[in-house]
């Protein structure tokens, strides 16, 4: 049988936000491009969830959207520039990659909205809509990119149905992420002797 007195206990935990500054921004950029860099199962990140995460605990909108974006992008140095190695030489960015910038972008605002109030069912929600957003926009961009496809909505959905085998691991990745981040940080800032530390380092 579901615990609804352990649900509405991590709910009460989860509401009893400690809003994130620079210092906090550093850290999950950190956390972010390691765990990307890392092997992983093709469109399994925690670029998502940072996302999320951010629109949910940053007042800072900018900061919120620089999070993701330059986790991105460091991890994307990375990555082009040893496994993903061209023949090309130094690589700094990868065609359409203001796709996936912008997907991430519109999910931290996405964040903002339906994570006014934190709770688990108000993240599980934002995560699946995390996946959506980010299929579509980034489905979208591949076919306004592509000669592949035609110019037209035929053209448009097959676009999308050629992504849909990608979706199960974007939906896992969004989904394990988001509970990593905002359950550690809930029970986290639910010490007491974290609240008055956190207000004076990650607030910052």
């Amino acid at each position: 049988m579901f615990n609804f007195v352990r649900l509405k206990t991590l709910n009460t935990i989860m509401k009893q936000k400690i809003y994130l500054g620079v210092w906090g921004a550093v850290a999950l950029i950190i956390i972010a491009t390691l765990t990307r860099i890392i092997p992983h199962e093709l469109n399994f990140s925690p670029l998502g969830a940072v996302a999320l995460f951010g629109g949910a605990y940053f007042l800072n909108r900018g900061l919120a959207v620089a999070v993701p974006i330059l986790a991105t992008f460091i991890s994307d140095l990375v990555l082009n520039n040893t496994l993903y190695k061209s023949a090309q030489g130094f690589q700094w960015f990868y065609d359409g990659f203001y796709w996936q910038y912008l997907a991430y972008a519109i999910i931290v605002f996405w964040g903002a909205s339906i994570l006014k109030n934190v709770k688990v069912q108000n993240v599980i929600v934002g995560a699946l809509g995390s996946s959506l957003i980010f299929f579509l926009v980034s489905n979208f961009g591949v076919f306004a990119m592509s000669s592949t496809y035609t110019k037209d909505v035929a053209g448009l959905m097959t676009c999308m149905a050629a992504g849909l085998p990608f979706i199960k691991t974007t939906i896992l990745g969004d989904m394990i992420f988001s509970v990593l981040f905002f359950g550690a940080y809930a029970l986290w800032t639910s010490k007491p002797s974290f609240t008055a530390k956190a207000s004076q380092i990650f607030a910052k």
